[in-house]
């Protein structure tokens, strides 16, 4: 198990003492709350995610943090978050995530943070699982999707970084019969796993 560096930590001293006082533990002081600011709608979010953690309990932890981060996008959400992501065998998401935090530690001018996701994101690069969608149709107009999200016509045929389940993976054209096939990436894959697109039939040969 890979430890947070102390710099990534998602609550200091007092921000822990306060979040002890929005979860409602008694030993927090009053004076403390103040330093959740709670004008940031994501401070309960980051304190029950941090809570979970320390708990052991990744999974609902992760959700706590991705909370957070759709309210507000910080560096050290965004690399707990990746963390988190690690720990459940999210890979793929966990690596463009510490990339992403890497980029906004360097926007910031934070070099330190900067090179620890980095050096995060490159540790994962060897246990990625990987998809490829080989494209054998030829429609101009052929739209590919993964999961009802559009896979650009760059990505097709390319072994892509993905978090290991299920993929529902569909084409369509217009005049042409819509295609889908159901493709799992287990865990355990150590090749890319393919799935081949095929020539897509007339629509009205289908009738």
């Amino acid at each position: 198990m890979t430890l947070r560096p102390a710099i990534f930590a998602p609550l200091g001293p007092r921000r822990r003492r306060a979040c002890g006082a929005l979860l409602g533990e008694r030993s927090a002081r009053a004076d403390d709350t103040a330093a959740t600011d709670k004008r940031e709608p994501g401070a309960r979010a980051i304190c029950r995610g941090t809570k979970l953690v320390q708990d052991g309990n990744y999974q609902q932890a992760c959700g706590k943090f991705e909370q957070s981060l759709r309210l507000n996008v910080g560096i050290g959400t965004q690399f707990n978050l990746a963390d988190c992501w690690e720990h459940i065998g999210r890979t793929a998401s966990a690596r463009s995530l510490f990339l992403g935090a890497a980029a906004s530690a360097h926007a910031a001018g934070q070099s330190e943070r900067e090179q620890v996701a980095k050096a995060r994101a490159d540790a994962l690069e060897p246990r990625l699982l990987r998809l490829v969608i080989d494209v054998r149709a030829t429609d101009p107009e052929l739209i590919v999707r993964r999961n009802q999200v559009a896979v650009t016509r760059e990505a097709w045929g390319t072994a892509t970084p993905v978090d290991p389940g299920s993929y529902l993976i569909e084409a369509s054209a217009p005049g042409k019969k819509a295609w889908s096939s159901r493709v799992t990436v287990p865990v355990t894959a150590s090749d890319a796993v393919s799935v081949i697109v095929p020539v897509l039939e007339d629509a009205a040969a289908s009738l």
